[in-house]
């Protein structure tokens, strides 16, 4: 059966993927020449395994290194004459907000706790020293040494300045997902490259063509291969043309039904900006939507919408929309989840988070020790800021794991300064009720004049034993 899948080349994102039933992702981005030449020809010569491969392209020849070789090395290793390569660092699971540092400096790989369900990250810094060489093997320049990162799980990430031309580096690692990747040049052309998780390599590669039908991933050989082809590409010229098509044509717009409670709406906010600078004497203004970039784990760091506007004098205009976050004076760190459900039921019955507290370390790791609490649906956790204020911790959900996303624990942070005003107004309600039900005959006499025996009059003769049955009898008509 074909499977259609359409991919549209998100700007904002830089790339666009979708999931494949079973086997994993499809991922689309655009690449510059330099990158794309070398985009099939970054495939390893065997099996990636342990810590994962990286493969360089140089001198038109694929050189392919284990990540234990260099971290076992601890020194540049010699792959060519005239090319080394250097592990500088090294992650199994990338710590992405930290290391996306608005001062490239400041950048550094930091492994980050990997949570039940969450697909790691594995990523690696490198030093590649490249000098010019001769055919007899003698320098003809300086050396030149480029500092690299490559993230295997993100491979349209590449972070890295003045790469020599022709030269292409690419990180595998064993852990990733399947994955089909294909990438545009600037010509328009487009390649691909297919990764196969079970067989622990690229399992196909080349150029693809419209109309063109390829393997993919592979179910016990090539006749039973999965087959991909190319329907239709549109080049951005192309969908410029298609939308003036499409604006000459008598089209009618209708506007959808408003309604809040739907929950397709409001699920995304964002913001309209008008920015206004002066270039000489002109006066530019640019008007865009920014779309508000949550946190992890409620939103992925790659898909983070940042936009950036080149202002006169080499400066750069960085915009983005995020939530207006506030720092509790203290860190948590969530140890272990317990989560029990109703017996024949999906429901929840009851959810535990096991958490420790530091006031000193903003990122603790596993090992460290903190102070330990335990916060459960009826029983919150009051802890002090650094202001003396009380805040209380309450466990108000948790997610996953599903559909790819870790499983994770959400607490809500409550700050009443008020609350024993509302504790007293309760313990009041409850004297008030206490009074009406127990002290009622204190508080609530009734006001009107005892009567006595002699008052009502005499009482009047009740009928005998003898005549009762006979009434009864005349009343049910027998």
């Amino acid at each position: 059966d074909a499977i259609p899948i359409e991919l549209t080349y998100d700007s904002t994102r830089g790339f666009v993927e979708e999931r494949f039933p079973r086997f994993g992702t499809i991922v689309f981005w655009r690449v510059s020449q330099d990158l794309f030449d070398t985009f099939t020809k970054t495939i390893p010569t065997r099996l990636v395994e342990g810590d994962g491969m990286v493969v360089l392209w140089w001198n038109d020849e694929a050189l392919d290194v284990s990540v234990g070789r260099l971290l076992a090395e601890e020194k540049p290793v010699e792959l060519a004459e005239g090319l080394t390569v250097e592990l500088v660092s090294y992650a199994h699971n990338v710590d992405l907000e930290r290391f996306m540092h608005p001062d490239p400096s400041q950048r550094k790989l930091a492994d980050a706790k990997l949570r039940e369900g969450e697909e790691a990250k594995p990523a690696v810094e490198l030093k590649v020293k490249v000098t010019p060489m001769d055919a007899d093997g003698k320098p003809t320049g300086e050396p030149k040494e480029v500092q690299v990162y490559r993230f295997a799980s993100l491979p349209f990430a590449k972070y890295d300045k003045d790469l020599p031309p022709g030269l292409g580096i690419e990180y595998y690692h064993p852990d990733l997902q399947g994955r089909v990747e294909i990438v545009e040049s600037p010509e328009r052309k487009l390649a691909y490259r297919v990764w196969q998780n079970k067989q622990q390599r690229i399992v196909a590669w080349g150029e693809i063509k419209e109309g063109e039908t390829v393997n993919t991933w592979a179910t016990g050989g090539d006749d039973s291969a999965w087959k991909m082809t190319l329907l239709r590409y549109l080049a951005e010229d192309d969908d410029v043309q298609r939308l003036n098509n499409r604006a000459q044509t008598p089209y009618k717009v209708i506007a959808l039904p408003f309604d809040k409670d739907d929950p397709a709406f409001g699920v995304t906010r964002t913001v309209k900006i008008r920015t206004t600078w002066k270039e000489g004497e002109e006066t530019k203004t640019r008007e865009q939507w920014l779309r508000q970039n949550l946190p992890e784990p409620w939103d992925d760091p790659r898909v983070s919408q940042i936009d950036s506007i080149d202002l006169p004098g080499d400066k750069d205009l960085l915009l983005s929309y995020r939530p207006l976050e506030t720092p509790l004076g203290f860190t948590v760190r969530l140890d272990d989840f317990e989560l029990k459900k109703d017996a024949g039921a999906a429901m929840a019955s009851n959810y535990t988070s096991h958490i420790s507290v530091f006031t000193d370390k903003q990122d603790p790791q596993p090992d460290d020790k903190g102070k330990e609490f335990l916060i459960t649906m009826n029983a919150p956790l009051d802890y002090p800021d650094p202001k003396g204020r009380t805040l209380r911790l309450f466990q108000e959900n948790y997610n996953g794991p599903s559909n790819g996303m870790p499983a994770s624990s959400t607490l809500r942070v409550n700050y009443d300064p008020g609350r024993w005003i509302k504790y007293l107004g309760s313990l009041l309600i409850s004297v008030g009720i206490f009074m009406m039900f127990y002290m009622k005959a204190y508080f609530f006499k009734p006001k009107g004049k005892a009567v006595t025996r002699d008052e009502t009059g005499p009482t009047p003769e009740l009928p005998s034993a003898e005549e009762k049955p006979a009434e009864v009898l005349t009343k049910a008509g027998v």
